[in-house]
């Protein structure tokens, strides 16, 4: 069992109303009218569990996101997803925000966080080492290795 308190992090306007449109847009039904109203005020408190292979347990967490440049809106993200292979189609970040980790021992006594790491996905975590999947501009899939150093540490 792990053990946190937390200050939950609000859901903005511009969040709520992306996700509100692309519900409405995966019912395929432009008629359909929703204000939104079931959208929580605020994000969960952790959004996934990674286990890394040293035994400690990393918990992902949402900060405020904001609108980010997307070249399409969520209907037509949607209906890309329709027309060809929702394999091959990557949905674009279209809201950028802070992602951090809580890490716990494996007992769950909290650690500490990890700020933002960068186009960090599908992590392999071992003791200070991260190797995660990263993905450019143009892109390009790369691996990326990580080592964590705490503070004052070089």
């Amino acid at each position: 069992m792990v053990e946190r308190f937390w200050d939950p992090t609000p859901v903005t306007a511009d969040e709520a109303d992306y996700f509100r449109r692309m519900t409405i847009a995966q019912f395929g039904n432009q008629e359909l009218s929703w204000n939104g109203e079931n959208i929580p005020d605020h994000k969960p408190a952790y959004y996934s569990i990674i286990p890394s292979l040293s035994g400690e347990v990393w918990l992902t967490r949402f900060g405020p996101a904001s609108p980010a440049d997307c070249a399409l809106t969520p209907e037509e993200m949607v209906d890309e997803l329709r027309r060809g292979d929702p394999l091959a189609f990557q949905m674009p970040e279209c809201l950028s925000g802070v992602k951090s980790f809580d890490v716990f021992d494996s007992s769950g006594r909290f650690l500490g966080s990890v700020e933002d790491l960068p186009h960090f996905a599908k992590p392999f975590i071992s003791g200070d080492t991260v190797v995660a999947s990263a993905q450019d501009e143009a892109g390009t899939i790369m691996v990326k290795r990580y080592r964590l150093v705490l503070p004052g540490e070089r």
